[in-house]
Order: C-alpha cells, then sequence, then structure tokens
C-alpha cells in the first residue's frame, strides 16, 4: 500500500500488502468481517484461484499483525475456495507466492497435509509419479507430501485405517 502521509494527512505505510491485502485488512479492522474487491479483469482465467489467493493473504497478514479474528475468517474461506481447486494447484499456488507461510504455522500445515491425505486416498497412482515433487522448490511442501505418501502407505502395510 501507498503511504500518502504528511502532517496533516497520517498514515501507515505497508509496502509488503498489495492492494486486495490492503482492502481485506482495512475492512476487517473497520467492520470485522471479510470482503474482497470485486475482480474487475474480465480476462480472469480462475477466479477461484485469485480468490484463494486472496484468503491465504488475508490469513498471512492476520497472521504477521496477530489478527486472530481476521485468520479465523480466512480458514474458512481458504477451505471453501480451496475445495474449487485441484490439490496440487494449490500447491503451486503456496509454493509460489507463500513460501514463508509454514514457517510456524499449524493450522495451514494441517490443511495441507489433510488435502494432500485426501488426494492421494483418492487416487493412489500420484504416489507413484514423483513428477509431482520436482514441481515444487520449497522444502517445506515437499516434506507434506512425502509424509503424507509414508503416512498413507505405512497404513496400508499395517492394515490400519488411514
Amino acid at each position: 500500500m501507498d503511504s500518502c502521509s504528511d502532517q496533516d494527512n497520517p498514515s501507515i505505510d505497508l509496502p509488503s500488502i498489495d492492494e486486495d491485502t490492503g482492502h481485506m485488512l482495512v475492512h476487517y479492522l473497520y467492520t470485522s468481517t471479510y470482503q474482497t474487491l470485486d475482480n474487475l479483469d474480465p480476462c480472469t482465467v480462475d477466479e477461484r484461484s485469485i480468490e484463494f489467493k486472496r484468503a491465504v493473504s488475508a490469513y498471512s497478514i492476520g497472521g504477521a499483525y496477530q489478527l486472530s479474528g481476521l485468520q479465523q475468517l480466512t480458514m474458512g474461506k481458504i477451505e471453501c475456495f480451496g475445495d474449487k481447486l485441484h490439490t496440487f494447484d494449490i500447491f503451486d499456488i503456496i509454493d509460489k507466492e507463500f513460501p514463508k507461510l509454514l514457517d510456524d504455522d499449524n493450522w495451514f500445515r494441517n490443511y495441507l497435509k489433510e488435502r494432500a491425505k485426501a488426494t492421494f486416498k483418492e487416487n493412489p497412482t500420484l504416489c507413484t509419479d514423483h513428477t509431482f515433487l520436482d514441481r515444487i522448490s520449497n522444502v517445506d511442501l515437499n516434506k507434506i507430501l512425502v509424509k503424507c505418501i509414508m503416512e498413507l502407505y505405512s497404513a496400508i502395510v499395517l492394515g490400519e485405517p488411514s
């Protein structure tokens, strides 16, 4: 967000926050609700991906500024928009746009882990295609995927429900 600060018009400079996230943050601070800007680009290929990115961005900002209420609101949005995306698309988005989000966030790690488990259960042959690991440069994301595969195969070998 750009700062138009002068002595007559004080403002806060948040250079790492884009306009969409800034809008969500200000809207949340004033209303305690979640609202995104309308997507004005008529050529947008996948509005679900855009809304998922917006929700993850707001979730990330909520964590950075200790706004647990904003994080709670965005958890539902992440799940809602994430349900409309393929799990590997979600991992690609996180890999490219939010690589630091996994550092100390148990809820988000668990969300990704459950998505990966559900995907591998639905199509176990994905586990044998190692190219999906090559798509992701974030080591933490790769660890999540490998742990899911190991847990699922361990459960199969041991005859346990996964």
